[in-house]
């Protein structure tokens, strides 16, 4: 199971999202999209348009519980965001125990690593889509893979938890203030 979680707008990129499980030889995959917005439409009639409507499950704006069930269930969560600071829901999919494929750009560069996750270098839009899809065949080919990318979640995470961010964040300021001093 799959979970991309996100506004369905250009600057989040449904499209490559849809295109690239369009490209996966494997059908041994669901995916659950969580969110809405002005491209709705466009994804649902696309995912119509390839023959995927029996694979993906469009859940709108849910509430939070709902998106903690579901990550609860998922065992790759996806990300294809164009433009993007640092996301949330890595947070929220890290909390859960779920690694995360995404692109190689923007904030998601900086948190996903190799023992948490998959990063995708974008390029054009075709090569993007078929370094995605072989990205999640090799996954669904290798699930000890994807297992060891659970887990190594779960030693990632630590060092985001709002307690050790705060610390960060504080020693940061520490650092500027006695470098501002001398």
């Amino acid at each position: 199971v799959f979970i991309w979680i996100g506004s369905l707008d250009w600057r989040k990129s449904p499209d490559l999202l849809i295109d690239s499980l369009a490209a996966v030889k494997s059908d041994d995959w669901r995916l659950e999209i969580v969110g809405t917005g002005p491209l709705l439409e466009m994804a649902t009639a696309r995912v119509h348009e390839l023959g995927l409507a029996e694979r993906v499950t469009f859940h709108g704006h849910v509430a939070r519980a709902e998106v903690q069930n579901l990550l609860a269930q998922a065992d790759l969560h996806l990300i294809t965001s164009m433009s993007e600071a640092n996301t949330t829901v890595i947070w929220e999919a890290m909390a859960a125990g779920v690694p995360t494929l995404t692109l190689d750009h923007c904030g998601m560069h900086d948190v996903v690593c190799d023992k948490c996750g998959v990063r995708v270098p974008p390029t054009d839009y075709a090569g993007t889509r078929d370094r995605i899809a072989a990205e999640i065949e090799a996954l669904l080919a290798d699930r000890e893979k994807l297992a060891a990318l659970s887990e190594g979640v779960a030693s990632c995470r630590e060092q985001y938890l709002w307690s050790k961010r705060s610390r960060r964040w504080l020693d940061i300021y520490r650092d500027i203030i006695a470098e501002a001093r001398t």
